[in-house]
């Protein structure tokens, strides 16, 4: 399984839709999502269930995820 950090990931990607479409729409409110995240003191977010075929490469620009894995801090 591969596994990224996920706002160097959605940064770097040129896929306009690249995570989670259905509840983002756009790459950059899953930025901002992710930015939002870490200010609220999470210790590191991360990308999974990429699909990076070829053809959807070339079709949309990048790769596409489809989950993210939040690491909390123990305290509240």
């Amino acid at each position: 399984m591969k596994i990224y950090e996920a706002l160097e990931w959605l940064k770097s990607n040129n896929n306009s839709s690249a995570l989670a479409s259905d509840r983002f729409g756009e790459t950059v409110n899953a930025i901002k999502f992710v930015e939002k995240l870490y200010e609220l003191g999470v210790l590191k977010v991360n990308v999974i269930g990429i699909q990076d075929e070829p053809e959807r490469i070339e079709d949309e620009g990048g790769p596409y995820a489809t989950s993210l894995i939040v690491d909390l801090p123990k305290d509240n």
